[in-house]
């Protein structure tokens, strides 16, 4: 648990540092996925979509982390966010 704890000040202070990096955001999610504070993971997700709206790891990540939970419908919602967001870049 110390290493998990850890993690998550280390992370906490990426985005301090750096707001708009996606990688504290989605990396502390993580963490606590694994610690199964799904409410935190929500937490850090939606402020990390408040700094980077519509990023894909993002939404993704939020999508995967209802499908954890078995919350499906929101899972759906933000996993087809991402695939409409795929498609809009791939049109480029």
């Amino acid at each position: 648990m110390k290493k998990f704890d850890e993690a998550i000040k280390v992370y906490q202070e990426q985005i301090s540092l750096y707001p708009k990096n996606v990688n504290g955001y989605f990396n502390i999610s993580v963490v606590c996925n694994l610690l199964e504070d799904k409410k935190k993971s929500l937490f850090y997700l939606d402020a990390g979509l408040k700094e980077l709206s519509n990023n894909y790891l993002l939404l993704y990540s939020k999508g995967k982390t209802y499908l954890k939970y078995r919350d499906y419908v929101l899972a759906l919602k933000f996993l087809l966010k991402c695939e409409k967001i795929k498609s809009s870049n791939n049109k480029d």
